[in-house]
């Protein structure tokens, strides 16, 4: 029998997850190049700070992204598939939104998203969210498979959330006091709880002490106490190749951060390493079993993943990606035109930062370097 969560008071947040899309750009590039790498065109740096800085920064499976302002306002844009920005607009598949503000949102702190659903976590710790509810991931704000809401409802019974996860088709939160709860489906093992498909209401896979998840297409990971525990359609990174339904530990016990791609995941250690599992796709490197130190990478202090890609943001502010096509086989690759980078996101072929200045800049697998531009 499966475990309600207990929802207890809020604390504050880590940004977490995914809202994915191909943003809108308006900037003239000059040649810059990737340390050590290949060349790239960017935009010159515009340093000055936007009226309503962004503040935290969520991108999703495809190539849409969302982010949340110092208001307390989150915007939207990119190719958000048809779940739209938020606004209560319809959106056709492959339809490229600018920029546009979230309806009703005023007190967000953070934004997790996948192909199918949007979910902003407020500062009460409540979670409000839009898209598709195909596999119950809207919880009971709309009916199954034909549900879909074009503008934030808010969740009945997920309260005081400290972080939050997007999975395909499956929401995970972290609730004040360290506990884990998952809904959506349809497979018991992105839920981690044995014989439960599909559900409303949030599950327990029973884990304690956890600090942060992280969810990717049917799989999920979690940080607690320094361990990595995963569970779904995922390598756990035990050394074994197994797949496992309920949480299982990796080979790590000293995790700050994990983040899971849809083939492979990646933790931050304390010391600033990165370790990475799984299907290295771009690489010439084969799926390793094991975590397997990511080469000349020190000094990070958060990872984010896409598909296949991943990229760590330096206590420098500096990033480095790799895996995508370009990078040097089994080592990282510099966006060297970024310096200040406080939070970045990765999505299926274009990655984000937001900025010291509050502004946000995107580049592509290619290594095309753009700032959003903010519509008034």
């Amino acid at each position: 029998m499966h475990k309600l969560v207990q929802a207890l008071p809020a604390i504050p947040v880590l940004l977490s997850g995914s809202c994915g899309g191909r943003s809108v750009f308006e900037a003239p590039p000059d040649e810059r190049r990737f340390e050590n790498g290949p060349s790239l065109s960017a935009p010159i740096s515009n340093e000055s700070t936007s009226l309503d800085p962004a503040i935290h920064i969520g991108a999703a499976a495809s190539e849409g992204f969302c982010t949340v302002h110092q208001s307390g306002k989150a915007r939207c844009w990119g190719l958000v598939n048809d779940v739209g920005p938020g606004d209560g607009s319809e959106v056709k598949i492959g339809t490229v939104v600018p920029p546009t503000t979230v309806f009703g949102i005023e007190d967000a702190r953070a934004v997790a998203a996948f192909v199918e659903q949007v979910c902003i976590l407020h500062q009460s710790g409540r979670v409000s969210c839009w898209g598709w509810s195909h596999h119950s991931q809207l919880g009971e704000t709309v009916p199954n498979y034909e549900g879909k809401t074009a503008v934030p409802l808010m969740l009945p019974h997920v309260e005081h959330v400290v972080q939050l996860a997007s999975g395909h088709h499956h929401v995970c939160a972290v609730f004040e006091g360290g506990r884990v709860g998952c809904w959506g489906g349809p497979y018991s093992k992105s839920l981690g709880v044995p014989g439960v498909r599909e559900t409303k209401l949030a599950v327990d896979p029973g884990l304690t002490g956890v600090s942060e998840v992280s969810a990717s297409i049917e799989s999920t990971c979690a940080v607690a106490a320094g361990r990595v525990y995963c569970w779904g359609d995922a390598i756990v990174g035990d050394g074994t190749g197994q797949k496992h339904d309920t949480p299982a530990p990796a080979l790590v016990d000293d995790a700050l951060h994990v983040a899971a791609g849809s083939q492979h995941t990646c933790a931050l250690h304390e010391d600033g390493h990165v370790s990475c599992w799984g299907s290295w796709k771009g690489t010439t490197r084969e799926s390793t079993y094991s975590p397997t130190r990511v080469d000349g990478l020190d000094h990070a202090r958060q990872i984010a993943t896409g598909y296949a890609a991943t990229c760590a943001l330096r206590d420098s502010g500096t990033i480095a990606c790799w895996a995508w096509h370009g990078a040097p086989s089994g080592g990282s690759v510099d966006v060297a035109t970024i310096h200040d980078a406080v939070e970045i996101a990765v999505s299926e072929e274009s990655a984000c930062a937001v900025r010291r200045s509050g502004r946000v800049a995107c580049w592509t697998k290619d290594g095309d370097v753009h700032e959003v531009q903010w519509l008034p």
